[in-house]
């Protein structure tokens, strides 16, 4: 079995511990003598916090597994990577911003009108967005009379 705690309460380190969050727990002796537990956050750094702010639990070890795998997964962010390097090459570099408010303005242009409208996507089958959403809403039109 392995050992993880779950905070209860973030009291004092609000910044730092999100309530009802699992954590993995490092056997410390020394932080233990100080009634204190030792977690890793999802960075991979170590902390020290006292125990009274967890709750100690243990799950077998394939549901462990499970949550490392999880967590080690570098896939997760892909797809937002991915179209931040999209907007960035398309329509960021070699721009000049004199306010904020027209960086947003130029955000928006890009999205609704560019990204969403005309820009043809490889992995929607070389249609845009909003084609895509009309082929997919004529299809379950078309399945809804016929059945």
């Amino acid at each position: 079995m392995e050992k993880y705690v779950i905070c209860l309460s973030n009291e004092g380190y609000a910044a730092s511990l999100e309530v009802r969050k699992l954590y993995d727990l490092i056997p410390d002796s020394k932080a233990e003598a100080m009634h204190c537990i030792r977690i890793v956050d999802e960075d991979g750094e170590d902390y020290v916090y006292p125990e009274k702010l967890f709750m100690s639990m243990e799950v077998p070890e394939s549901v462990s597994r499970a949550l490392h795998k999880r967590a080690a997964c570098c896939w997760d962010n892909a797809p937002s990577e991915s179209w931040f390097g999209s907007f960035k090459n398309e329509r960021v570099y070699g721009e000049r911003f004199e306010t904020r408010d027209e960086m947003k303005a130029m955000a928006f242009e890009y999205i609704e009108v560019f990204y969403n409208r005309k820009r043809l996507h490889p992995t929607l089958g070389y249609k845009s967005p909003m084609q895509f959403l009309d082929g997919w809403f004529t299809a379950q039109q078309q399945e809804k009379l016929v059945a």
